[in-house]
């Protein structure tokens, strides 16, 4: 049970009401005083979400699109496995929501140092990494990752929203050994377009827009 940030009245969050808002990321709806907590201030934000189970937090609705590339999400367990390290949040879900969407399974670690453990799983075809994290530059996880006989195998994606020029994506290319550079915000198609390069999906998965 969770305490309204207006009216402090307890609700559960395993039944949610979504907002409205035309925001890039919605919240919930308080049962008793009907309004949602996008204007709450971002420390109840981040608690909040922090606290909340992984399926409230990837929900499609909370990102505010169609839903019809989640109504496209490959229920199978064959489906490649996307490693989505990121030390922001909504950015992680976010970008996990849209990846199952696309018919690929994800899985989610803010931690660059427990993903490099991820990462070395048989399971785990594609690292969609954050070029700068606090405890791991993601380039260096994408370095130390291709170093060993496990990771090497691997399709390792660098994003990142400070360094757009081609030089970056050279860079990262050559000295990192990224096998891809994308920029933030992340343009979906794109990231489709690579994914399904790397890993294609069964035929009739179509890339989501």
């Amino acid at each position: 049970m969770r305490a309204c940030v207006h009216c402090y009245s307890p609700f559960n969050e395993t039944s949610p009401q979504w907002c409205d808002c035309l925001r890039p990321l919605r919240t919930l709806v308080c049962p008793s005083c009907q309004r949602c907590f996008c204007t709450a201030p971002l420390p109840y934000k981040r608690e909040f979400w922090a606290a909340a189970s992984r399926s409230l937090r990837e929900a499609p609705a909370r990102f505010a699109h169609d839903g019809a590339a989640a109504a496209r999400q490959m229920s199978s367990m064959l489906a490649p496995v996307v490693l989505v390290v990121d030390d922001d949040e909504a950015m992680r879900s976010l970008v996990a929501c849209r990846i199952r969407g696309l018919g690929y399974r994800a899985v989610t670690t803010g931690d660059p140092h427990h993903a490099l453990m991820m990462a070395r799983s048989r399971d785990v075809a594609v690292v969609l990494t954050d070029a700068l994290m606090p405890q791991m530059d993601g380039r260096e996880l994408c370095l130390r990752l291709k170093a060993t006989e496990e990771g090497a195998v691997k399709k390792v994606i660098v994003m990142t929203s400070l360094y757009r020029a081609r030089r970056y994506a050279d860079e990262a290319v050559l000295r990192y050994n990224a096998d891809a550079y994308i920029t933030k915000p992340i343009d979906f198609r794109q990231l489709s377009e690579l994914l399904f390069g790397f890993v294609p999906l069964e035929q009739g998965t179509a890339l989501a827009s």
